[in-house]
């Protein structure tokens, strides 16, 4: 892709009202009426297939929609997450919670998404950029110099992570039904795209 083009495209989607995309994908059921993204469009880590490739799947004339294209895409992000996570699970990592934070937190639908994916409560904190907080920590502690040690990081550490209870949600039942089994269902996608690839 030429600079031009990559200039251009950078351009229009930053022109891209985040409100009507919003809108649109919380229009859209769970699951996205059976549309199922794989987004690989630079190969993938969760699953491990390098050199995997983007597939949008599951298309027709009924669910053939914006609506559900964007959440299937929003979904897909989800599934991966879930993947990496279910693998920290079998090694016996409980988890009992999940905090968000950059650019997709902002999203209500994906926060909610997150939180019925995962089965897990989801919170935000009131600074959403997480790694220039914590680096603007470790500077504030490091300018301190380390002197009351792991005592005075954590008391640092505390007054800065606040959470934000009014971004906060809980996993809703009908939801993490649901979405289990369309989670089955991307696991079974992603097996047949990883035999196309490389897997």
């Amino acid at each position: 892709m030429n600079c031009t083009v990559s200039t251009e495209l950078t351009r229009r989607l930053l022109a891209l009202d985040i409100d009507a995309l919003e809108h649109h994908a919380a229009a859209a059921p769970a699951g996205a009426q059976g549309v199922m993204t794989l987004p690989f469009f630079n190969g993938e880590r969760s699953p491990n297939l390098p050199t995997g490739k983007a597939c949008i799947m599951g298309l027709d004339e009924i669910n053939y929609s914006r609506e559900n294209l964007l959440r299937a895409a929003m979904e897909s992000t989800v599934y991966g997450l879930r993947l990496g996570l279910d693998a920290l699970r079998a090694q016996g990592c409980a988890v009992e919670s999940l905090r968000l934070t950059g650019g997709g937190a902002g999203s209500a639908t994906w926060r909610q998404m997150v939180a019925d994916i995962f089965n897990v409560p989801v919170s935000m904190q009131t600074v959403d950029e997480g790694a220039a907080l914590g680096a603007a920590l470790q500077a504030a502690w490091m300018s301190q110099g380390p002197k009351g040690g792991a005592v005075a990081l954590q008391q640092l550490v505390d007054a800065q992570l606040v959470l934000d209870p009014a971004r906060s949600c809980e996993p809703r039942a009908e939801s993490v039904a649901a979405y289990d089994e369309h989670y089955r269902s991307y696991l079974r996608h992603v097996q047949t795209v990883g035999a196309l690839y490389g897997a």
